[in-house]
């Protein structure tokens, strides 16, 4: 769901507004946290957390205190408005840029990246950065996806390739979640069919932008079908090397 387009940014909540869950599906990384999780009281880091979907059901049913970023404020003003609804005080949703985690001094025991996209400039980046606010038990979920060795994707990496940048930052994927495990792929054609509705709707109140509206649907039709025809889903539990 994730666009290529600065110009497209702030149609996006609209765009989505049909989805509470933006991005990974809320009981899937539940279920992994709960064979993960320590005995103890633990902390929680969501980067690009949309809608806040994930942090919630976690807050509510683990012992935690969790933190949700995302860079689009009408997603975190949900988030805060849901989490409040439901009177949940151990979760925080703020407005920023995951890219720039130098003012977090906490540290986490799990920090997820859930179905965000190439934000940074490699999985290598993107680790060695959250490695200094990860406890040294803990762990990274990613909720990506890799296509299968010698298989191409214009932005989707082979699973060799994200496997060797991974270790590249001194980490190692311990375990993996694939298939029915965490992907919803009966899902797909719906929400597919939402986003159709809510940009042919951006059409009909700004035409001067119907060439973006139109291609935004186009690139998640594109995205769609590889994600049911030819990109692996993964959830992937990462750690630091010893």
């Amino acid at each position: 769901m994730d666009c290529d387009s600065i110009e497209l940014v702030p149609y996006l909540p609209y765009i989505l507004q049909d989805f509470h869950e933006v991005g990974s599906h809320a009981e899937s990384l539940l279920r992994v946290i709960n064979e993960l999780k320590p005995d103890r009281k633990i902390n929680v880091l969501d980067l690009g957390c949309g809608k806040g979907a994930v942090l919630c059901t976690i807050a509510e049913k683990i012992d935690s205190t969790c933190l949700g970023i995302d860079a689009i404020e009408p997603f975190i003003q949900y988030a805060n408005k849901y989490k409040n609804q439901r009177n949940i005080k151990n979760c925080d949703f703020v407005v920023g840029d995951i890219r720039n985690l130098q003012d977090i001094k906490s540290s986490y025991d799990f920090i997820i990246m859930g179905s965000i996209g190439p934000i940074f400039e490699s999985y290598t980046i993107a680790m060695e950065s959250l490695k200094k606010i990860l406890q040294d038990d803990g762990y990274i979920l990613l909720d990506d996806g890799y296509m299968e060795n010698g298989k191409k994707h214009a932005v989707t990496l082979e699973k060799e390739e994200l496997f060797v940048q991974i270790n590249k930052a001194g980490m190692y994927i311990e375990r993996e979640y694939t298939g029915k495990d965490i992907c919803l792929a009966d899902e797909f054609e719906g929400q597919l069919d939402k986003i159709k509705v809510r940009c042919n709707e951006l059409i009909e109140k700004y035409p001067e932008g119907e060439i973006l509206f139109r291609k935004y649907i186009e690139k998640q039709e594109v995205e769609y079908s590889a994600l049911e025809n030819e990109i692996t889903c993964s959830t992937m539990v990462i750690r630091k090397l010893a």
